[in-house]
């Protein structure tokens, strides 16, 4: 688990849940008496369709007291920015389309989203210098579908602690839209008003090659994966 003071937010990573949808509703039972104005996201990577259904919003919605949506991410990241249900800017982690949620009619602060597809990568990155105004500019130039990147999308946030001004970067296919290049992009983007790409933190299970393709262009480090020590520390024994 890790808390981020930018985001406001815990982040959970987990590997192999089993059924997803009785995995969500046993995180959600879980989760039931955390502060009511508190909105939840289930990112269920590499899902079929068919094992989140709509009877599992019914049930979360139940059970966390919220109201609650589920989507299919069918599409790339650049795209899905602007269709996504409930997601980050400027404001926070907001609702941005109340009416995919189900029930239509409760009256709640809390709100329960479901998505789920193929993998993505979750990058935080910092900004250094950039004016807060000067965030749609450097999304619209990266990360959504008017772009470069069609596998990349952004999202503009300002910190909770700070007040410093931050992207969330979110990649659905790294081989045609590499996150080295989003940086690279932003870097360029953000020399237009003075700045620079700060410290980047991964947010979610990230491919070794694709860390080692980040130090490589902007350190630059050249290294394999040989050279990284966990890979030759075996598994403890059960």
């Amino acid at each position: 688990m890790h808390f981020d003071a930018d985001l406001d937010s815990a982040v959970w990573n987990a590997a192999g849940i089993g059924e997803p949808g009785a995995a969500i509703l046993g995180v959600a039972g879980a989760l039931a008496d955390v502060r009511q104005a508190v909105s939840i996201v289930f990112d269920v990577q590499d899902a079929e369709p068919s094992t989140v259904d709509e009877p599992v919003a019914g049930a979360l919605a139940k059970r966390l007291g919220a109201r609650a949506c589920i989507a299919p991410r069918d599409v790339p990241a650049s795209q899905w920015v602007s269709r996504r249900a409930l997601s980050l800017g400027v404001d926070g982690f907001a609702v941005r389309r109340p009416d995919a949620f189900v029930p239509a009619d409760m009256k709640t602060d809390r709100w329960a989203l479901v998505e789920f597809g193929t993998p993505t990568q979750l990058l935080k990155v910092q900004l250094r210098g950039v004016p807060p105004d000067a965030l749609a500019r450097l999304c619209d130039a990266v990360g959504n579908e008017r772009g470069g990147l069609l596998h990349v999308g952004v999202y503009p946030g300002v910190s909770a602690s700070s007040g410093e001004p931050f992207l969330l970067l979110e990649c659905s296919d790294p081989s045609k839209s590499p996150l080295h290049r989003a940086l690279t992009l932003l870097d360029i983007e953000a020399a237009r008003y003075g700045g620079a790409v700060g410290r980047a933190v991964a947010l979610s299970f990230f491919p070794l090659d694709g860390l080692l393709q980040i130090l490589a262009a902007r350190m630059p480090l050249d290294a394999s994966g040989k050279q990284v020590i966990e890979t030759h520390i075996g598994r403890a024994p059960a």
